[in-house]
């Protein structure tokens, strides 16, 4: 395992849709802008011109809030995230119940590493519609990137009650329950989601990794789940670890072979073999792979996470 030490180490925004009146403008510019039709820079030319126009200030204020609206959108797909909370803020100051644009400035904030911003937005466009999934589970990154496992579970929680099908949030969550030492329940939700994409090696590897941490290491039902992982892709080589059928001496050379030195494939190597290793009773290796992980893991990665609060456990 000491040779492990010798290598280098996406939001959905809710489309908030308005039915403006036409514009002083003419009929394409209004299309592009109100209907969101064009390309970024086609929607941010025709919503300005609106915009500037004038005629709206007092005449429409729901076709100007869906210009400043619409122009927002347009600046966040180009990453322009400041220019977007400008404009999200004009739509708000417009219409202070526009729970879309509270919900989209929250996802510039998140987008800007404006945490506790980002938590204001999402509160009030919670607080304005609390039937909005996507709304819960934003706050919930957030709440989870902070530190607060704890309060991500709960807003993932709900989350589920209002979107029980949306899979993605049963996988969230269970990084939320591992990060909180709630391997059991961690388990469920990472079988939830891997039911759903039975090919995806990673939440087999998630479930592996909090079950054997639950002491519930069934073997058979590890082989059974691991027969639609295809043998050939990447990370089937940690899949076949943990069901005894490679050693790490032979998945480092296959690593070296497929992946090089890539530091995401790093991270996943000694973070999943940490996990590995402390179920398997070799808490020194554990704590030095896991330690590998938490310094050379992407700070926001949930390997990284999981790795911090596995070190404060073992």
């Amino acid at each position: 395992m000491r040779r492990l030490a010798t290598l280098a180490v996406t939001l959905v925004a809710l489309g908030g849709t308005f039915v403006g009146t036409r514009s002083p403008a003419d009929e394409t510019t209004t299309d592009r802008c109100l209907r969101d039709q064009g390309t970024p820079d086609q929607v941010i030319e025709s919503c300005t011109s609106i915009i500037r126009s004038g005629a709206l200030d007092k005449s429409d204020s729901r076709t100007l809030e869906t210009a400043y609206f619409r122009r927002a959108n347009a600046w966040r797909a180009k990453g322009d995230h400041e220019r977007a909370i400008g404009d999200y803020d004009e739509a708000i100051r417009l219409n202070p119940g526009n729970v879309s644009a509270h919900y989209n400035r929250g996802n510039a904030f998140l987008a800007l590493g404006e945490l506790d911003r980002a938590i204001e937005s999402y509160d009030r466009a919670i607080e304005l519609n609390p039937t909005v999934a996507q709304a819960f589970s934003n706050r919930a990154s957030v709440w989870f990137r902070k530190g607060d496992y704890g309060r991500a579970a709960a807003d993932y929680s709900a989350a589920i009650d209002l979107a029980p099908g949306d899979n993605r949030i049963y996988g969230n969550r269970g990084h939320a329950y591992f990060a909180l030492g709630l391997f059991q329940a961690a388990a469920r939700d990472f079988a939830r989601r891997h039911s759903m994409d039975p090919k995806n090696g990673y939440w087999l590897l998630w479930q592996f990794a909090s079950e054997g941490r639950a002491g519930h290491i069934d073997m058979e039902k590890w082989q059974r789940e691991a027969s639609l992982v295809d043998g050939r892709m990447w990370p089937r080589p940690l899949i076949d670890l943990y069901l005894g059928k490679e050693t790490l001496d032979h998945l480092l050379e296959i690593l070296k072979t497929l992946q090089g030195s890539r530091l995401d494939v790093i991270c996943e190597v000694v973070f999943y073999v940490g996990e590995w290793a402390v179920f398997q009773g070799a808490l020194a290796e554990a704590r030095t792979l896991l330690g590998q992980a938490d310094e050379v893991c992407g700070p926001t990665s949930v390997e990284h996470v999981s790795a911090a609060a596995e070190l404060g456990r073992l």
